[in-house]
């Protein structure tokens, strides 16, 4: 269970758009270096959760919290504290950030990493 101050449906979101990129299990203790994220995985990070559920998140958040499970509470207070805070994901019952096709090789993934950086 997510510790307090999380959203259950935060930290799942939170997990599986880093889970997609790194293609690796993610638990909220995870660290992004740990999780061999580099700086263009958290930007591509960032601008999923930005489109899904943390419109009023700043780049520069992805990059200064420590762990997976940081980042989530970070979200969670952003969603609560905002004026006319909107629900959670998990009140909306918005599943979790969809995951993008399963990669086909490196190429393959590097490409659609591409395209998706030139949005």
């Amino acid at each position: 269970p997510p510790a307090r101050g999380i959203d259950a449906g935060i930290l799942a979101s939170v997990v599986a758009v880093l889970a997609d990129l790194t293609e690796r299990p993610v638990t909220a203790e995870a660290s992004p270096a740990s999780l061999g994220a580099t700086s263009l995985t958290l930007v591509l990070a960032h601008r999923r959760l930005r489109e899904s559920i943390a419109p009023g998140l700043a780049l520069a958040d992805v990059f200064r919290h420590p762990t997976v499970g940081s980042l989530a509470e970070h979200i969670t207070a952003l969603t609560r504290s905002a004026p006319g805070a909107a629900p959670t994901a998990a009140d909306r019952g918005v599943p979790p950030v969809r995951r993008s096709a399963p990669r086909r090789g490196d190429r393959a993934a590097a490409r659609a990493r591409a395209e998706e950086t030139a949005r």
